[in-house]
């Protein structure tokens, strides 16, 4: 049967990860702002597009990824307060063993161990229901995500925040093409003594 002790450090095992992943997610998060911010400043509003929907990915990550370490951190946190009580409990029944005779000795260890198992059990159970909360609020994030939003919509919202920021750089306005004198379509001018005569 796993320790307490063990099972607390699996709990700090998870937390740490959780953690490590955040930081990831913040590190690529960054990034892909930094390139929105350029692709923007380029004039190259399809790859700011782009960006944006896998920004607001990332995001959604990040949120799911919060939700998993805020959870083992409370599992983590519970996991020591009752470590410190059956340590306590133990030490105490210790003590009493020595002071009392062979019959409450063994009694006094007899409960003692009881209540130890039960301890285990009860934090082994509560470790189980923290996993299974952790499915079922995956699950549950999944599920209420909404409706799907039109991507060219969603990537065109995250832009706009952008631009807000700082300006697009301007569009190139196109050169209007100069008329041909003389060309199809254009009233050539009247020669010299073609024109009608006056009187």
């Amino acid at each position: 049967m796993t320790t307490p002790d063990a099972m607390l450090a699996d709990l700090l095992a998870e937390v740490k990860l959780a953690q490590k992943k955040l930081d990831q997610l913040g590190e690529r998060r960054g990034s892909t702002e930094n390139s929105i911010r350029a692709a923007l400043r380029a004039g190259d509003r399809a790859a700011a597009e782009k960006l944006a929907l896998s920004l607001e990915r990332l995001k959604d990550e990040q949120r799911r990824t919060e939700q998993q370490r805020a959870q083992a951190q409370q599992a983590y946190e519970q996991g020591k307060v009752k470590l410190k009580d059956l340590k306590q409990n133990l030490k105490s029944a210790q003590a009493s063993k020595r002071t009392a005779d062979a019959l409450n000795a063994v009694l006094d260890g007899h409960q003692t161990l009881s209540a130890a198992d039960d301890i285990l059990r009860q934090i082994e159970q509560e470790v189980a229901i923290s996993d299974a909360r952790l499915e079922v609020a995956g699950q549950e994030a999944e599920r209420v995500a909404g409706p799907q939003i039109d991507p060219k919509l969603l990537a065109e919202s995250v832009l706009a925040e952008f631009e807000a920021e700082a300006p697009a750089a301007p569009q190139a306005t196109p050169t209007p093409a100069k008329k041909r004198i003389g060309g199809e379509g254009d009233d050539p001018e009247p020669r010299p003594g073609t024109g009608k005569s006056i009187g």
